[in-house]
């Protein structure tokens, strides 16, 4: 089976994006889409992935697996808001694309700790 690649094009001028998904070098399908949509496109992706490993019954790996590769991005702007019930959302922004993501107040309370330890020991190193 051939390699399917997904290219996206930007028209910035009208806050637009093209998304085009190609099999074996040939599109067979295509999407414009506005770049505030780009997150709820993003969000949607990323809940499938997640329902469809869990629904696999494998075992999640551990946070710090390296044999997952870890794909980055660095955010326009970022904030902490107050989630659901007992939870907060850190928000990553991305131009005007946002994207929340809900964590219990014990996970929040975990990750603000693993933030501040790691983020101490890249000034002792520097």
């Amino acid at each position: 089976m051939g390699e399917n690649i997904v290219a996206i094009n930007t028209d910035p001028k009208n806050c637009k994006l093209n998304i085009a998904i190609k099999r074996d070098g040939e599109i067979f399908g295509s999407l414009d889409i506005n770049t505030r949509e780009a997150a709820r496109l993003a969000v949607m992706i990323l809940s499938a992935a997640n329902k469809c490993f869990h629904d696999s019954g494998r075992p999640t790996p551990p946070a710090h697996a390296t044999s997952t590769k870890i794909e980055s991005i660095a955010p326009s702007g970022h904030t902490v808001v107050l989630g659901q019930t007992s939870s907060v959302m850190p928000v990553f922004c991305f131009g005007d694309t946002v994207v929340g993501i809900e964590l219990s107040n014990q996970a929040a309370r975990i990750l603000g700790q693993q933030l501040l330890t790691l983020s101490a020991d890249q000034d002792t190193r520097q």
